[in-house]
């Protein structure tokens, strides 16, 4: 039994200290279901609301404007390759506060956006029909579980190359 004890907290240690070393997951799947989660099932309501396609969720920052003391709450809601779909747009306009003096809609329009192709909205789509258990884990869970993010020996020799520092002088 003792044998057991000191082989379960050796391997602990082991691979505590392994993860302590290792950089972090170029992509941390988790972090990144956890994010659109988020947004997709958020339950409060906004005054300031962003839309569109990745032009949107790429350039405005929502933790930005949010530090801004305005008194005004703000989410970004854009989506990659996102069109301007009817369903899209009523679920936009029920992000925002029923009462407020100020609600503000900003619309990316990209020429992509008016397409057919871009009205499917698969990637909205995608975080909007997530199960219960999806929503739960995403919303709660996945700050623990980012931890434990898989990681593949690709993304070591790929981390390595985004990473060196390279020096030329001249004479």
């Amino acid at each position: 039994m003792k044998r057991y004890n000191i082989l379960i907290s050796t391997t602990i240690s082991i691979i505590f200290f392994i993860k302590l070393v290792l950089p972090e997951p170029l992509e941390n799947k988790e972090n990144i279901n956890s994010f659109w989660s988020k947004k997709t099932h958020a339950t409060n309501k906004f005054d300031i609301i962003t839309c569109g396609d990745s032009r949107i969720y790429r350039s405005i920052s929502s933790d930005i404007l949010n530090d801004i003391d305005l008194n005004l709450s703000f989410i970004n809601l854009g989506y990659s390759s996102s069109g301007l779909s009817d369903s899209y747009l009523d679920f936009v306009t029920s992000k925002f506060l029923p009462k407020s003096k100020n609600k503000t809609l900003v619309v990316g329009i990209s020429p992509h956006s008016l397409t057919k192709e871009a009205k499917r909205n698969e990637a909205f789509n995608l975080y909007l029909e997530l199960g219960n258990f999806e929503k739960f884990r995403y919303k709660y869970l996945s700050t623990i579980l980012k931890h434990f993010a898989p990681y593949q020996p690709v993304n070591f020799i790929k981390n390595k190359r985004e990473n060196r520092v390279v020096l030329i002088v001249f004479n």
